[in-house]
């Protein structure tokens, strides 16, 4: 009997993988129409916001908490101390601004948010079902940069506090430079127990055993989990998240048709918001990209870390520096299935209009010039 229930659980758990896996690998697509306006004239209906971070995670999350609801307020205390929000929506095509009585609707839509945690526990307010989704998005790249040059600096969580060994194995606040540089060799010798051997790479000596390489490999692709850091919570994690959604839902086969996806790039912050808004109230949004250069009401929204137009990271003398080609590539090939969880989620937006996630490819593709437009479900 003891044998029958093992087998009998074992089968279930293979069916269950399998089709998660189908699921998982359908074109993310939009297949049926949804009412926003209704869903957005409901008070009951909330949507979980998914905190990227590292991609004005922040802005976007003091943008769009509802600051009415007391449960939000310790959040806000901590994160959005300086944050006010403006009661402003751009109501036409001409962008004429009108004063509002109500706050936005997609801060009245808020719900609750998940940031560096998993799906297990996330209590969200107000909602029966959970299937709208909020989610902040970032060229992997200048993610990349951004979440790198946080990390290794010493008053933060990673390097220098939590994970010993791979200061031991790139020591002086190495550059994300001379890390991918390293990472990139093919001529590497020595493994976990032998002697470190040393090589000179970028501009200054970084070690580069088999171990320290795998190990700089395994960061930089967010596999550390003992040691969590912005590295580990990148968009694979997220959208690991989102389907745990989808795969405990009695209608997963049929996701597409329930879950929907709304989308905040960090390049286009002010559109892609009043896109949100748009689509809440109307059932419509703008169709083309215009840039991070408008105005909501008399507030510019720019992210924390913001670009100047010319991505930089920081090299071990603490100075601005762009990365090489050669480095570049090296990243690109390392977050090849980082780069499809962000493709996932950009062409899962439904606020966001085709042209728009053509904007954010070719943005990517100056980047990773052998990104297609097409999801890669074969990267190493």
């Amino acid at each position: 009997m003891k044998q029958r229930l093992l087998t009998t659980t074992f089968l279930s758990i293979l069916c269950y993988q399998l089709l998660f896996s189908q699921i998982r690998q359908q074109k993310p697509e939009i297949s049926v129409k949804f009412d926003w306006p209704a869903w957005a004239n409901d008070q009951n209906h909330k949507y979980l916001f998914l905190h990227i971070g590292k991609a004005a995670g922040t802005t976007v999350f003091c943008e769009v908490v509802n600051r009415a609801d007391p449960t939000t307020e310790r959040e806000r205390r901590i994160f959005c101390p300086n944050h006010q929000h403006e009661k402003k929506w751009v109501t036409n095509q001409n962008k004429n601004e009108t004063e509002g009585k109500e706050p936005w609707l997609y801060q009245q839509r808020y719900g609750t948010r998940l940031h560096m945690t998993k799906m297990q526990g996330v209590h969200y307010k107000g909602c029966n079902e959970l299937n709208v989704f909020l989610v902040n998005l970032r060229n992997p790249m200048t993610r990349l940069m951004s979440a790198y040059d946080y990390e290794k600096q010493p008053k933060n969580r990673w390097q220098h506090k939590a994970f010993p060994a791979f200061k031991q194995c790139y020591p002086n606040y190495v550059s994300l430079e001379s890390l991918l540089l390293d990472l990139g060799q093919t001529n590497l010798t020595g493994s976990t127990g032998t002697p470190f051997k040393t090589s000179v790479v970028g501009e200054m000596n970084v070690t580069s055993s088999s171990f320290c390489r795998n190990l700089g490999i395994d960061f930089i692709k967010g596999r550390i989990t003992t040691y969590p850091s912005h590295m580990t919570f990148n968009y694979q994690f997220y959208e690991e998240q989102y389907f745990d959604v989808v795969r405990r839902s009695s209608n997963s086969t049929l996701f597409k048709n329930h879950y929907h996806t709304l989308t905040v790039r960090k390049e286009y912050l002010e559109e892609d918001l009043e896109n949100i808004e748009m689509l809440l109230r109307t059932g419509t949004t703008r169709t083309r990209t215009e840039g991070n250069t408008r105005i909501i009401g008399k507030k510019r929204i720019t992210g924390s870390d913001g670009d100047d137009g010319t991505p930089t990271t920081l090299n071990s003398s603490g100075k601005h520096e762009q990365l090489s080609r050669e480095a570049l590539d090296i990243a690109c090939r390392h977050l090849c299935k980082d780069i499809q969880s962000y493709k996932g989620f950009l062409y899962r937006s439904e606020n966001l209009s085709q042209e728009m996630k053509e904007d954010s490819i070719t943005d990517l593709k100056k980047y990773c010039p052998f990104e297609s437009g097409e999801i890669n479900y074969q990267c190493n």
